[in-house]
């Protein structure tokens, strides 16, 4: 006589369990391997995206606001202030000079190429050192390799000589320029005329 359904679904149903256990079973594993790490990765997406639009509208210029006209006016402004330093610096009775951070010359003001009665290059890199007279040059020239070594300003009297032998009497302050990190970008040399001597 054959058996009723419920019968045999009472028979088997330890093997429905065990098949549904390891339905079940996979289904987890599926969630948790695939669809979770599915569901992260598109969340995290979302969420770069709005960033990525963010940014992107600070951007585009609007009025004034944005990052890129901040930008803009902060640049504009820098190169105002060095077109201003150049000028004010250009004409000043002192003879001015401006070095890179190991003391190489990278620029020098109109009294300077005046007073040495050299052209502005032949004083750069360590073409300045021919302006300097040779009674003093090598003490000059050991004290300044020595401050840039040890990333200090200087002060020192000395003589310019100009290429015809006239000495000028003169002394030099140095400044360290540092930039925002602390860091040494340069220096900046002040030299002042002894003026009746």
């Amino acid at each position: 006589m054959p058996e009723s359904i419920w019968e045999q679904i009472l028979a088997n149903l330890p093997i429905y369990v065990g098949a549904l256990s390891a339905i079940f079973g996979v289904l987890v594993f599926i969630h948790k391997k695939l669809v979770k790490p599915a569901i992260k990765a598109l969340e995290h997406y979302c969420r770069m995206s709005n960033k990525v639009d963010m940014i992107a509208s600070e951007m585009v210029p609007n009025g004034g606001h944005s990052l890129k006209d901040i930008v803009h006016r902060i640049e504009k402004e820098v190169m105002l202030s060095s077109e201003r330093y150049k000028a004010i610096m250009a004409d000043s009775t002192s003879a001015i000079f401006e070095t890179d951070k190991s003391g190489r010359c990278v620029w020098v003001n109109r009294t300077y190429a005046k007073v040495t009665q050299r052209m502005p290059a032949e004083l750069m890199g360590h073409g300045w050192v021919n302006a300097i007279a040779i009674k003093d040059r090598e003490q000059l020239v050991e004290n300044w390799e020595k401050a840039v070594r040890q990333d200090r300003e200087l002060i020192q009297t000395f003589s310019f000589q100009t290429p015809t032998g006239e000495l000028i009497p003169a002394t030099v302050h140095s400044y360290k320029m540092v930039g925002r990190d602390n860091d040494t970008l340069g220096y900046l040399g002040v030299c002042h005329i002894e003026e009746g001597e």
